[in-house]
């Protein structure tokens, strides 16, 4: 007969049998077979049929474990359900799919998104089921990101949904979700209550895999919360019993290791979790027998943060066992193995990671697997792998950053201009979507726009990634510096190294130069009693000036908490790599009885990372033509904007532009946001006296111009920026919201991930004289040819013996800091050479007319 849509529903309905009767392979052949007869170009196919064929390999494909594939196909039913509105119904279920795809691998931005355009296929036909089961989905990505109101309304609005329906594994799905939500909020009673009616419902299905589920659930829940590890035990060997899956039988294996764990039977933990281990990797064989291949095949695995779990508790369970005996060597040993595995795992999982949301939930969720690990390299007193750490415990986004604004320098002209316009085009459709309000049309449109957008963008990198092995190479570029190399390559004359990092328990600090490496624990509880104090009075002049005894007092004790253990010897320029807050050493006091700044013994700067200083190095030669120097002194804004005229930074910018030649000022109206964004990247220095508004709240970092403003997150890469030295003469651009795991999110930050190595920013709220001549002195330092933290130390030293007592007050000097490269940046020829360059330049021209003519009269 003739191969016709008949034929190929036949097939279809037989991949799909064979699917249900989990005859994967059989499964694939069958639909494929389907697929292939319905994409064929003839009168017999039926081309809207492709979309449930492709849907049902998509679903086969996730359950072989292969999300790549599923993927794929599951885009391909989408491409052809949207050319058909009789298929709606497999849209709704195509995006629930992906949405439940992309919970597993942790990437929780698009759950939500793809739930969301699930929901609305769902209520474009008025189909319950499609609505309770996307809502739900929905709701795994907001408990996930601790989004705990809207979650509630979600669930009870899918479960009347699923009710309408009548369900019973749906209601079951959505009364265990309740339960977790009361766990988050602590109400008990209801959560028994909840597990018991999600039991309920799923027996009334007879659905084993959710009778599993519940069992697990309520473990955790006996040995967490009511510390009963007798009950816990009882109902995590329930869920065995009723559990299928192996995924699922490895994670409850883990969970009684952990139980194990807790009650101090190491030997029983660490044989469950061996057992865990090889069932979650079963499907690799030489996993097993040969741990070498282990980190290797890991990118193989399709649930990476369940298999995470699994290597973390191992890793947690050796400390813990090594602390127990001692502090045993060869289990710290074990335990820091596993750790370095571990860290393999999260670099994985972060490449599958699109979303800053979802990046910045991974970061805050390893921040204590790095705190064990950096404990671990402690107690074996392991400097080189603690670096490691310490280095992939921060400014990690950052760094990737940077990676992919390298890589995108190997691309044509013609790639890097669409990769420009497509990132463009996902920005400003993200800043529409945080700037719409509650309307719930406007904001499913915007949604489904951005999601179409950025799918457009990620094909378009995948592409490049395949055609462009160097691209690919750059981009991925996951290498953690060597202390070795820190030394050698990144570190310059007399220049240390001190990175802390700030944990849970402790607080530890690694300093690092050329003659020795120092490893300290710092005492958590005295840390967390003087930053806050500190942090209050340092920028408060009037609290600074009322309380200056209470100031020396603070000053000194940090000085003695976080940098004289390390006896770093005076005339050491001081790189500080903080894990959080940028705090202002210069300003700490060296006694407590009289004001002895730091800044008069060293030259400090700051970092996020150490590779962030690798990476981001420009070369600071120029030609003696080169654009050299963009001030922008708006002076007035707009009345829209809301800020106070800034008198004085036009002739501030004046003074400072004596010292360039080839340079340009935009005062008043100039000032604009689009000038500024259209000339910045050209210039080696840039200056800005500006207004700029950041804290630790949360609120977006933003610059003001004369016209509008300029947030950080619409910072874009789409042109390479010439600049070397950026100077943010504005309030607080140092400052704003700590991420746990990652630091801090300032302006000053998201300009350096445009590629700009050096920073002048500052940490609290400044005084216009006093930033004006502080600003004033650092250009006349930089002309002396000294490197940036020499030039700034010299800057407030010079301040410091010429102001008045009042301005002698660290509030006044102290918050104008230093981040990133120290290097050398040239001014090129200050305008007055420029002057008699010009004018020797033009003699010499007239004399060589001169003699020339001479010459022909004289040949006449």
């Amino acid at each position: 007969m003739d191969k016709d849509s008949v034929y190929a529903l036949a097939n279809h309905i037989l991949g799909r049998t064979f699917w249900y009767d989990g005859k994967l392979d059989s499964a694939i052949i069958f639909t494929k077979k389907a697929i292939e007869i319905n994409s064929a170009a003839n009168k017999f196919a039926n081309k809207a049929n492709l979309c449930h064929s492709y849907f049902n390999l998509g679903c086969i494909y996730n359950d072989l474990g292969d999300i790549k594939k599923s993927l794929q196909q599951l885009n391909n039913a989408i491409r052809i359900g949207r050319q058909f509105p009789s298929k709606m119904a497999s849209l709704a279920d195509s995006y629930s799919t992906m949405a439940s795809i992309y919970t597993s691998i942790g990437d929780y931005d698009k759950t939500i998104i793809y739930a969301d355009l699930a929901f609305n296929y769902g209520e474009k036909i008025n189909r319950d089921d499609l609505k309770a089961r996307s809502l739900m989905e929905k709701s795994q990505g907001l408990i996930a990101l601790n989004r705990l109101s809207e979650t509630e309304k979600i669930l009870n609005l899918s479960l009347k949904y699923a009710s309408n329906y009548e369900d019973e594994a749906l209601k079951g799905a959505i009364f265990s979700m309740l339960a977790d939500l009361k766990k988050k909020q602590n109400q008990p009673a209801a959560v028994i209550a909840y597990y018991n009616k999600s039991s309920q419902a799923f027996r009334k299905d007879s659905f084993n895999y959710g009778i599993a589920q519940v069992a697990n659930n309520l473990a955790d829940y006996y040995q967490y919360h009511f510390f009963n590890p007798k009950k816990a035990l009882e109902n995590y060997h329930r869920a065995l019993e009723f559990i299928g899956i192996v995924s699922g039988k490895s994670l409850i294996l883990n969970n009684i290791s952990k139980v194990y764990a807790s009650e101090k039977d190491y030997l029983k933990a660490i044989d469950f979790n061996e057992k865990a281990l090889a069932m979650a990797v079963s499907q690799f064989p030489k996993m097993e027998k040969n741990d070498a291949t282990f980190p290797g095949l890991m990118r193989l695995v399709v649930n990476k943060p369940d298999l995470l779990i699994l290597i973390r508790h191992k890793a947690d369970t050796w400390l813990a066992y090594a602390k127990h005996t001692g502090n045993d060597k060869n289990k710290l040993r074990n335990a820091l193995r596993t750790y370095m595995l571990a860290d393999t795992m999260i670099d994985y999982m972060r490449w599958e990671h699109s979303g800053n949301v979802t990046k910045l939930f991974w970061r805050e969720q390893t921040k204590s697997m790095y705190e064990h690990a950096i404990e671990t390299c402690y107690l074996l007193n392991d400097h080189t792998k603690a670096f490691h750490f310490f280095e992939k415990s921060r400014a990690v986004m950052l760094n990737d950053q940077l990676n992919e604004l390298g890589a995108k320098q190997l691309l044509s002209e013609e790639d890097q201009k669409k990769e420009s316009v497509l990132s463009r085009k996902v920005s400003d459709m993200q800043n529409e979507l945080a700037e719409t309000g509650a309307d719930e049309k406007a904001v499913a449109d915007i949604r489904s726009r951005l999601f179409l957008a950025q799918q457009e963008q990620e094909n378009f990198i995948k592409k490049l990634e395949t055609s462009n092995a160097q691209y690919y190479a750059y981009k991925y570029d996951n290498a953690v510096r060597t202390l070795a190399e820190l030394k050698n390559e990144i570190l310059k004359d007399k220049q240390t190294l001190v990175s802390y990092f700030v944990g849970d328990s402790a607080v530890y600090g690694l300093s690092t130069g050329a003659e020795k490496t120092d490893f300290q624990k710092i005492d958590l509880k005295k840390y967390a009693q003087l930053i806050p104090e500190f942090q209050k009075i340092i920028g408060d002049r009037e609290a600074q000036n009322r309380r200056f005894k209470d100031y020396l007092t603070l000053s000194f004790q940090l000085y003695d908490l976080l940098l004289k253990p390390f006896a770093i010897p005076p005339g050491t320029r001081i790189v500080v790599s903080p894990d959080g807050d940028f705090l202002p050493f210069g300003a700490f006091s060296a006694s407590r009885d009289r004001a002895d700044y730091l800044v008069s013994r060293y030259a400090f700067s700051y970092t996020y990372s150490a590779g962030f200083l690798a990476k981001s190095r420009k070369n600071r030669k120029s030609g003696i033509l080169s654009k050299s120097f963009l001030g922008i002194a708006p002076v007035q804004f707009a009345p829209s904007l809301a800020q106070a005229d800034l008198a004085g930074s036009d002739q501030a910018l004046k003074t400072i532009n004596r010292h360039f030649f080839l340079s340009e000022t935009l005062i008043g109206a100039e000032a604009s946001r689009n000038a500024f964004a259209k000339n910045a990247p050209d210039y080696r220095i840039v200056q800005l006296f500006t207004h700029a508004t950041a804290d630790s709240s949360g609120r977006t970092p933003t610059l003001y111009f004369a016209d509008s403003t300029l947030k950080v997150n619409e910072l874009l890469t789409d042109r390479t920026s010439s600049t070397a030295l950026l100077v943010l003469s504005a309030c607080r651009t140092g400052t704003g919201k700590n991420q746990r795991g990652e630091g801090v999110f300032s302006l000053a930050r998201g300009f350096a991930g445009l590629g700009i190595p050096s920073t002048v920013t500052t940490l609290w709220d400044v005084e216009n004289e006093a930033i004006y001549g502080l600003t004033s002195f650092f250009y006349q330092e930089l002309a002396n040819e000294l490197p940036l933290d020499i030039a700034l130390q010299r800057t407030q030293n010079q301040w410091l013996n010429k102001a008045t007592s009042a301005d002698r007050l660290p509030y006044a000097w102290a918050g104008m800091v230093l981040v990133g490269s120290t290097e050398y940046v040239s001014p090129g020829i200050s305008r007055s050479e420029g002057f008699v360059l010009l004018i020797a330049s033009i003699v010499l021209a007239v004399f060589l007319i001169y003699h020339f003519r001479k010459r022909q009269t004289g040949n006449q």
